[in-house]
C-alpha cells in the first residue's frame, strides 16, 4: 500500500482529504553512521491528536499497520513504501539513539494543496535536565523510529467546524442570539473562532522495526 493511500484512510473519516509526498536534499558529514542503525523493514502505525497546548487528545480514528524500508540517503534516511517518500534530515546523535526533524510532505485535494510540516512533539532530556524537542527520535534499545507532523490547520477549521454544524443545539441557539442580539452573536463566533486556532491536529507516526 502507498503511503499517501494510508495516510488518506487513516484521517479520512474525519477530513476526506488525501495525501502524496515531496522531498529536498540535507547535508551532515557525520550523520550516516549514526543513521546507519536505523536501516531496516518497519511496520508503521499512525495515530491523530487534537492538541490544546496541554492535553492530546486521540481522535480514535480507526489504525492500520503498513510496511516500510529505512534506507541511508547520503547523510540521511528515507522511508519509503511504495512511490512514497518521508525524508530524515538533521540527524544527530543522542543518548538513546538519535534526534531528526522531518522534511515537508505535501497534502493534495482536488485543486488545493497543504503542507505537512515537521512537528517538535518527540521530547528528550538534556545533560541539563532541559527537555528538547525534535521531530522525531530512533530508539536503539527498541528498534523504533518514532515522529511527529502538523496537519494544516485548515483540517482543523473544517474538522470543528463540522462537529459544530452537526450540532443542532448550538446552531439554533447561535442564530437565537443573533436575531436577539447581533453584536453578542458576533461575539460568540469570536469565541469560536478562539477556540478553533487554539488546536492543532497532530500526527505522530510510531514505526517498528520488522
Amino acid at each position: 500500500m502507498k503511503l499517501k493511500t494510508f495516510l488518506a484512510l487513516l484521517v479520512a473519516s474525519a477530513f476526506a482529504f488525501s495525501f502524496s509526498a515531496c522531498s529536498d536534499d540535507d547535508d551532515d558529514d557525520d550523520s550516516s553512521a549514526i543513521a546507519q542503525q536505523a536501516v531496516g523493514d518497519y511496520n508503521i502505525t499512525c495515530t491523530a491528536y487534537l492538541y490544546d497546548g496541554n492535553e492530546y487528545k486521540d481522535l480514535g480514528v480507526d489504525q492500520e499497520k503498513i510496511s516500510a524500508k529505512a534506507v541511508l540517503n547520503g547523510s540521511n534516511l528515507q522511508l519509503q513504501t511504495d512511490e512514497d517518500v518521508i525524508n530524515i534530515v538533521k540527524i544527530a546523535e543522542a543518548s538513546n539513539g538519535f534526534t531528526f526533524d522531518v522534511e515537508d510532505f505535501i497534502v493534495k485535494e482536488d485543486d488545493k494543496t497543504f503542507i505537512l510540516t515537521g512537528y517538535k512533539g518527540y521530547a528528550l532530556e538534556s545533560s541539563d535536565g532541559k527537555s528538547v524537542s525534535y521531530d522525531g527520535g530512533y530508539i536503539a534499545a527498541s528498534k523504533k523510529l518514532e515522529f511527529y507532523m502538523e496537519m494544516p490547520q485548515e483540517y482543523v477549521e473544517a474538522m470543528i467546524t463540522l462537529e459544530l454544524a452537526s450540532d443542532e443545539d448550538f446552531l439554533t441557539s447561535l442564530i437565537a442570539t443573533y436575531l436577539v442580539d447581533e453584536e453578542v452573536g458576533d461575539a460568540v463566533v469570536d469565541v469560536v473562532d478562539a477556540l478553533i486556532e487554539k488546536y492543532k491536529l497532530v500526527m505522530k507516526f510510531s514505526c517498528t522495526k520488522k
